[in-house]
């Protein structure tokens, strides 16, 4: 921290003495006023040295290809062909084919 730090860490000691031996008067107020100054003008510091480990953002450096997407031609035949098959009726007996008609009657 340096010579300033430490000053500034005698500074808040000495202040909490004076809080619990007088109280919280004009005096205490202000002497926190001073501290709080010089705190900043440390952090200031330190941000100006580089010392700071903030996290910093970093752009994306790579370009992404997305080329999960593509779907190989015959597997694009075998699904095309399925969904024909889906879409065909299905070659029933009579009677289960009238129950079929019967059941999607009953929805309408």
């Amino acid at each position: 921290m340096g010579g300033n730090g430490q000053n500034a860490v005698r500074e808040m000691k000495e202040i909490e003495k004076q809080l619990l031996s007088k109280g919280f008067k004009g005096d205490a107020a202000e002497r926190m006023q001073r501290l709080k100054h010089e705190l900043l003008k440390l952090d200031n510091a330190i941000q100006q040295q580089g010392e700071e480990n903030k996290r910093q953002s970093q752009t994306n450096k790579k370009e992404f290809n997305n080329n999960g997407n593509v779907i190989p031609p015959a597997l694009k035949e075998y699904l095309n062909s399925v969904e024909i098959l889906n879409r065909q009726s299905l070659p029933l007996r009579p009677n289960f084919n009238q129950r079929v008609q019967t059941y999607f009657r009953k929805d309408d």
